[in-house]
C-alpha cells in the first residue's frame, strides 16, 4: 500500500498529541511544585532568593515565601511557561476540522503561534535555576530551514498572474484559468493561491485541474468557507453561471489579482507508473482526475502512456455537481477506448432520472454509461476485480472525504490476494 501521506499525517498528529500531553504534564508538575514552594522555608527559601525567584528581603528581615500566583506569572519560567501553554492550546484547537474547515483564517493565524512558542522556549530557562538554557540548540536548525523555505516561496510567488477566465459552474464551483508562463507541473499536483485583495497573507492549496499539455493552468474552487466565499462573491457578485470574468490582472485596489506558488507534489503523481488504474472521486474530489484523464489521453495518443485500462468511479449526492465535469466525460467516452466510467448518484432521484433517452443515453448525464443509484458496494466491486486482474498490479487513487477513503483502503487491503497475485496499491488525498 502506498500510504506515505497517511504516515506523514500520523507522525504529525502523534507529535502534536505527545507535545500537548508532555507540556500539560510539565505544567501540572510545576503547579504542584509552586504549591510546595509557597509553603517552604529555611534553606530552600534562601535558594529561591539566590536565583531571583523571590525578592531579597530587607536587612534584618526574613524572606517572604512566594505565592502560587507570583510563581506562576511573575517569574521567567512561570510566565513564559503559561504563555507557551496558551500558544499550543490555540494551535491545537484551531487545527481541528470543525474549526479549520469553516474558519480557515482563524486556523491560519493561530497556527503561526509556533514562532512565539519557540521564542518563549528559548527564554524559558534564562533564570538558570536548574541548568543554563539549551533549548535554542534544538530549534535553531529547524527554524533556519523553515525561514529559508519561506524565503524561497516568497520570492517564487512574487510573480502576478493573468486570470484568462473565471467560470462559474453549478454547485458553487468556481473555475479560474490562469495564463501559463514558465509554470511546469505534473497531473495531480497542486498549487497554493493567494488573492491579496481578499487576504494579504493567506495561501490556500488547490489541485490543478488542467492538463500539462494545455496552454493554461486551471483550478476548481468550491465555496466551502470564509475565504472561498469571499472569492466567489468578489469574482461573481451577480451569481451568474458561465464565463463571469476575463483577462483580469489587477484588483480594484491596484494589487495583483492572483498570486500562485507551486507546483507541489501529490499522491496522484504515481498514476503513470501503473498499467491498470482505478480512479475514485467523491464530490469535488473529482478535480485532480480532470487533469489526470486528459493527460492519460494525450499520452496514449502520443504513444508514451503505460496505462492499458482505466476505470473511473465518481460518487455524488448533488445532481448539479455532475454538470461541470460532464462535458469532459462525454468527450472522453466518445474518444477513449481505454476508459470505463462508473457514476454513482447518492441523492434523491425520480423514476424519470433513471430512464434512458431515445439515443440510449443516460437521462441524467447524457452518457452511454448508466448512472448507478445509491452508494457503491466497494467490497463487491473489489471481490470481482481481484479475479479480473489476476497477477496484475492495480493503482487505486482516491480523492474525497476520509470516511470513503477508509472503506476503499480496507477493500484494497482485503482483496490484495496472495493466491490470485492481485495487488491493489492504494493512494489517497483527503479534503
Amino acid at each position: 500500500m502506498c500510504v506515505s501521506a497517511d504516515v506523514c499525517l500520523c507522525v504529525v498528529f502523534a507529535l502534536a498529541v505527545s507535545s500537548s500531553f508532555f507540556l500539560l504534564l510539565n505544567s501540572v508538575a510545576h503547579w504542584i511544585n509552586y504549591e510546595r514552594l509557597h509553603q517552604t522555608g529555611g534553606t530552600q527559601l534562601n535558594w529561591l532568593v539566590q536565583y531571583g525567584v523571590v525578592p531579597a528581603p530587607q536587612p534584618g528581615q526574613s524572606p517572604v515565601p512566594p505565592t502560587v500566583s507570583a510563581l506562576s506569572y511573575q517569574t521567567i519560567p512561570g510566565g513564559t511557561g503559561h504563555a507557551m501553554v496558551l500558544c499550543l492550546l490555540l494551535m491545537y484547537t484551531s487545527a481541528l476540522v470543525i474549526v479549520r474547515s469553516p474558519m480557515f483564517e482563524v486556523f491560519w493565524f493561530a497556527h503561526h503561534m509556533f514562532f512565539p512558542f519557540y521564542v518563549l522556549g528559548c527564554v524559558h530557562g534564562l533564570a538558570k535555576i536548574l541548568q543554563p538554557p539549551d533549548f535554542y540548540i534544538w530549534v535553531i536548525a529547524p527554524l533556519l530551514l523553515y525561514l529559508i523555505e519561506r524565503l524561497i516561496r516568497l520570492l517564487r510567488s512574487k510573480q502576478s498572474c493573468i486570470v484568462l477566465q473565471a467560470i462559474a459552474h453549478p454547485s458553487n464551483v468556481l473555475e479560474l484559468r490562469v495564463k501559463k508562463t514558465a509554470f511546469n507541473y505534473i497531473s495531480g499536483q497542486y498549487v497554493f493561491i493567494s488573492v491579496p485583495y481578499i487576504a494579504n497573507f493567506e495561501w490556500h492549496p488547490f489541485t490543478i485541474s488542467s492538463s500539462p499539455d494545455e496552454d493554461f493552468v486551471s483550478v476548481h474552487i468550491r465555496r466551502a468557507g470564509d475565504w472561498t466565499g469571499a472569492l466567489h462573491d468578489f469574482m461573481n457578485p451577480e451569481k451568474k453561471l458561465g464565463v463571469i470574468q476575463e483577462n483580469m490582472v489587477n484588483a480594484p485596489n491596484g494589487k495583483p489579482i492572483l498570486l500562485v506558488d507551486g507546483p507541489f507534489g501529490a499522491a496522484s503523481e504515481d498514476v503513470p507508473k501503473f498499467e491498470y488504474l482505478h480512479l475514485w472521486a467523491a464530490g469535488i474530489g473529482v478535480t485532480p482526475f480532470a487533469s489526470i484523464l486528459k493527460s492519460i489521453k494525450h499520452q496514449i495518443e502520443t504513444g508514451t502512456a503505460k496505462a492499458k485500462a482505466v476505470e473511473f468511479y465518481w460518487t455524488n449526492r448533488d445532481r448539479s455537481s455532475f454538470e461541470w465535469f460532464l462535458d469532459l466525460l462525454q468527450y472522453l467516452e466518445r474518444t477513449c477506448d481505454f476508459l470505463t466510467i462508473n457514476l454513482f448518484f447518492t441523492g434523491k432521484s425520480s423514476a424519470k432520472d433513471q430512464q434512458v433517452d431515445a439515443d440510449g443515453r443516460d437521462a441524467m448525464t447524457g452518457l452511454e454509461a448508466r448512472t448507478h443509484y445509491g452508494r457503491p458496494d466497494i467490497n463487491a466491486i473489489y471481490a470481482q476485480k481481484a479475479q479480473e486482474y489476476q497477477g496484475c498490479k492495480v493503482g487505486v487513487f482516491f480523492c474525497g472525504p476520509p470516511v470513503v477513503s477508509k472503506s476503499l483502503y480496507a477493500a484494497c487491503r482485503k482483496f490484495t490476494d496472495v493466491k490470485t497475485k492481485t495487488k491493489f496499491k492504494y493512494h489517497k488525498e483527503n479534503f
